[in-house]
């Protein structure tokens, strides 16, 4: 995420990770796979508070339920 001070990249934005998520978890379905997670990363600090930290990763795990 473009917030995090340790390996952010700019632009990475909270709806293009979104956009991410939501792609990969169609492409597992319309493929018929089954999906593992392994939430790694995100570092709070600078702009990227704990609490943001923990809504990108229940996103995450949201679009991947709702869709499996």
């Amino acid at each position: 995420h473009e917030d995090c001070r340790i390996g952010g990249l700019r632009g990475i934005t909270r709806e293009i990770i979104r956009q991410r998520e939501q792609y990969v978890s169609d492409w597992a379905l319309a493929q018929s796979l089954s999906v593992v997670a392994c939430l790694a990363g995100g570092y709070a600090g600078g702009n990227l508070d704990h609490d943001t930290l923990i809504e990108l990763h229940a996103m995450s795990v949201e679009l991947l339920l709702s869709t499996h």
